[in-house]
């Protein structure tokens, strides 16, 4: 992944292509970031995955409403909201956050933080995998490199045996 982080340094016009730096490290933040929270959150194994994940949502629910989430909440802004609208946050209420961190947190209850964490660092392969199928988006050879190094690296992290 850092090669697809770095790749703009040497070359401007990969830039349109891979985002510039300063982007690319706040992703190497975030996955940072992910990855202390999925670590730690292997630490909290003996809470229920449904409780780990209630006081996720809740707090994260919590800050953003006390950041400015709080204007969305007046009766005239909530009345211009469409029916399509509320179906699609739904949806991602309950697909995209509540049933995503709860078989996470499960995940991690019964599996190793490293071997959760990997299926993490699949994601982007995949999405660009997924974004050549079903956009014909074209896969250059530095992101053909860069997912083969990542799944290979996943596949060593979680089947070298620890000694």
């Amino acid at each position: 992944m850092m090669i697809l982080i770095i790749a703009p340094l040497g070359n401007s016009q990969l830039t349109g292509l891979f985002g510039t730096i300063k982007g690319n490290s706040l992703i190497l933040l975030g996955m940072l970031c992910w990855t202390v929270y999925t670590v730690a959150s292997k630490a909290l194994d003996k809470f229920p995955p449904q409780a780990i994940t209630s006081i996720l949502l809740l707090e994260g629910f919590l800050v953003n409403f006390l950041f400015g989430g709080y204007g969305i909440f007046r009766p005239e802004t909530l009345q211009q909201i469409s029916l399509t609208t509320w179906l699609w946050l739904l949806y991602l209420s309950l697909i995209s956050s509540i049933a995503f961190f709860l078989l996470y947190q499960i995940a991690i209850k019964y599996t190793s933080a490293v071997s959760v964490l990997m299926m993490s660092y699949l994601q982007p392969v995949l999405t660009f995998i997924w974004a050549a199928i079903l956009l014909g988006e074209t896969l250059s050879l530095l992101l053909i490199v860069a997912g083969g190094l990542t799944l290979t690296g996943a596949y060593l992290t979680t089947m070298t045996k620890r000694r």
